[in-house]
């Protein structure tokens, strides 16, 4: 029995190109709008500094317990009440610190992780 390629028939060849046209369209607005935001990664130093916190044996749902670790590395108080209500208050479940926490881990960045071998780079640096 020989088992032939099956064609791609036209119309899911225009369902491709539409697809293919739409992932491109979304990922070029998603870069302009990131990259005219003046709150950029606001959402995401969030849980960056959610997770600090649990690595550094502090409790991240305590209100301001990020925003004080932020300020404590440097950070500077936000002019606009956004950017400082997302570092107030941890809205998300602890999985997501796990996430970030692992991610970093393996990319060398903190000292106290999941057990890797990267656990021995020290560079703490906030994302920009």
């Amino acid at each position: 029995m020989v088992r032939t390629r099956p064609i791609m028939t036209k119309a899911r060849l225009d369902g491709l190109y539409l697809l293919l046209l739409g992932s491109l369209v979304l990922v070029l607005m998603g870069t302009v709008l990131a990259s005219k935001s003046s709150v950029a990664m606001v959402d995401f130093k969030g849980v960056y500094y959610d997770t600090r916190c649990l690595l550094q044996h502090t409790d991240p749902y305590i209100p301001g317990e990020p925003l004080r670790l932020y300020l404590a590395e440097g950070g500077r108080l936000p002019q606009s009440d956004g950017p400082q209500q997302v570092l107030m208050l941890d809205i998300y479940p602890p999985t997501t610190s796990i996430f970030v926490a692992l991610s970093r881990c393996c990319r060398g960045r903190v000292r106290v992780c999941c057990g890797c071998s990267s656990a021995s780079a020290v560079s703490s640096s906030p994302p920009s």
